[in-house]
């Protein structure tokens, strides 16, 4: 009759190799497990939570023979440890044990088994970044499981994209250089590329762009590379145009402007502009006066006091309706530049910050007079109206009745609805304002004059 397993599993969890030896002669035991509260001895073998080092590998490594030699199933499943329902090759690599997940391979464990959830070996391996194990596993790994899909969607790829660490670069490193889809998409619509860039992983942004991965996705919320990128000295619109990025693809982009001038980004600004983005008219809940009216890009360089950049949007052309009909005659922006003075306890700032407010109040008053006194000729009146009838549905809410892993995908896009256009090219390059100014470096602005 076989004896209660507790014996075994103390002596496991101990590397008491001896003991283990002892008792396996005995025959007393059952190599499979013999209570439901209790992990079978090959899982438990290798289910420490303690860190992996070489010698406690090697010893784990010792009693996995031992267990395997009197006929352990190589393919039992865990129901105490976490992974839930996963096999001792699946905990091995989570735990890092590399000499235990060699030999289990080696001994003809099924590395396509999954565990609760949808994990793989490689996933697991890839979650706790331990590039030793990831590399073995590439190696012996059938190829169709490389790109598995966990019950959400996320593949190995995914996993290392998503963690910002340098471990995890290196996975992805190894990752990438296998025939694995770097396009495949979770259950959100998100593709590794996506992913990296919410977490602002850029050095994963970078090996994914170099290995020519895709940047025309859009997610199931609406997302895209424009919507997510961060504003800080990472300016990646250029580069994502060189892959061949539209910043038109997804209707969520449509503020991506006017949020840049609030945040006064005057370089994502300047990207936007030099690669056709259309100017566009929306509300602004920063200007209290002017929340129930669609406002165009120059009147918020305006009112948030960037001069320059009104400027620069100014030489460009960059004009929207509300620009032609109602920017130098809305009395209420007329009344937001006078208003000058504020009350402060400190006489001197206050003196200083009414001086600067004032100069900066001239400044953009002068803008004012500048457009007032200048009627938009025929030919940008023109390209006023080609350019807002081409970005409607851009600047559109997304049908209701649209499937929604697309309603948030704009097609064609403003680009392509202009390269459609049967106009002289010139006409296209400026609808898209690919001009010489539009390409104007950020710190050469302070240079522009009216004229």
């Amino acid at each position: 009759m076989e004896m209660d397993n507790y014996q075994l599993t103390e002596a496991i969890c101990r590397q008491d190799i001896k003991k283990v030896k002892r008792i396996l002669a005995s025959g007393k035991y059952s190599v499979n497990g013999d209570e439901m509260w209790r992990d079978p001895p090959l899982i438990e073998c290798v289910a420490s939570q303690r860190r992996c080092d070489i010698k406690e590998d090697a010893r784990r490594c010792e009693i996995l023979k031992l267990l395997v030699d009197v006929g352990a199933d190589l393919n039992v499943q865990s129901f105490l440890t976490w992974p839930y329902a996963a096999t001792a090759v699946i905990i091995a690599a989570g735990r890092g044990y590399l000499k235990c997940l060699q030999f289990l391979v080696k001994s003809g464990a099924d590395l396509t088994i999954t565990c609760e959830g949808g994990s793989t070996a490689l996933i697991l391996a890839v979650m706790v970044g331990n590039l030793a194990c990831v590399m073995y596993l590439l190696q012996v790994m059938p190829i169709p499981i490389l790109n598995h899909r966990r019950h959400d969607g996320m593949t190995a790829l995914m996993m290392a994209a998503s963690r910002y660490s340098e471990n995890n670069a290196n996975c992805l490193q190894q990752l990438i250089e296998k025939p694995i889809d770097l396009d495949v998409k979770n259950g959100d619509g998100s593709t590794a590329l996506i992913l990296a860039l919410q977490v602002n992983f850029f050095m994963a942004v970078e090996l994914l762009l170099h290995k020519g991965a895709s940047v025309k996705i859009v997610t199931h919320s609406g997302d895209s590379l424009l919507t997510l990128l961060p504003d800080s000295e990472h300016n990646y619109i250029p580069e994502f145009m060189h892959h061949g990025f539209d910043l038109t693809m997804s209707r969520r982009n449509r503020f991506s402007l006017h949020k840049a001038l609030i945040r006064i980004n005057s370089k994502r600004v300047r990207d936007l502009v030099m690669n056709g983005f259309p100017p566009l008219n929306f509300r602004v809940k920063k200007f209290a006066a002017l929340r129930s009216t669609p406002v165009s890009p120059l009147a918020v360089a305006i009112l948030n006091k960037l001069f320059q950049v009104a400027k620069y949007l100014i030489i460009n052309r960059f004009f929207t309706h509300y620009d032609a009909v109602r920017l130098c005659w809305e009395p209420e922006i007329r009344k937001t530049l006078q208003h000058t003075s504020e009350i402060q306890s400190n006489r001197q700032y206050v003196q200083y910050t009414s001086d600067a407010r004032s100069i900066a109040a001239r400044n953009r008053l002068e803008i004012l007079d500048f457009l007032s006194t200048r009627p938009l000729p025929l030919r940008d009146l023109c390209m006023i109206i080609i350019s807002s009838i081409l970005s409607h549905d851009f600047a559109s809410m997304p049908p209701v009745t649209r499937n929604s892993e697309d309603r948030w995908v704009c097609r064609p896009t403003f680009r392509e609805r202009v390269q459609l256009l049967e106009i002289p090219p010139v006409f296209k390059r400026e609808l898209l304002h690919r001009t010489p100014y539009a390409g104007l470096p950020c710190q050469h602005w302070f240079d522009i004059t009216l004229r």
